[in-house]
């Protein structure tokens, strides 16, 4: 049987707008974030935990870090770059808010 946790996890992860993915590039840690939903995501800001054979560390990552502070629906970016790195696995949380209640224009074809 599946790890439930894991399974619900992965599955209401899932359903999230916005979805933050680390992975490795050499000896740096790549951090995407990607806009799965369908409002404009305003960052707050996105906790880094990674962890090292010695221990762990928490970065707390603001728009000013991204250079930007909206990402769009339908996009994906690279967020941030860690350089030099040794460590050996990560986790990363995003606190952001959903652009809602927007007006938008209809589409029409001749």
């Amino acid at each position: 049987m599946a790890d439930c946790s894991a399974w619900c996890w992965a599955t209401t992860d899932s359903l999230q707008p916005l979805k933050l993915t680390l992975e490795r590039s050499g000896n740096d840690v790549l951090l995407y974030g990607e806009n799965q939903g369908r409002s404009v995501i305003e960052f707050k800001r996105v906790l880094v935990c990674l962890t090292y054979g010695w221990g762990a560390s928490i970065s707390y990552l603001r728009p000013s870090n991204f250079g930007f502070e909206n990402l769009e629906q339908g996009t994906w970016t690279l967020l941030y770059r860690f350089t030099n790195t040794t460590a050996t696995s990560g986790y990363a949380q995003g606190e952001y808010l959903e652009v809602t209640g927007r007006s938008v224009g209809e589409c029409t074809s001749l």
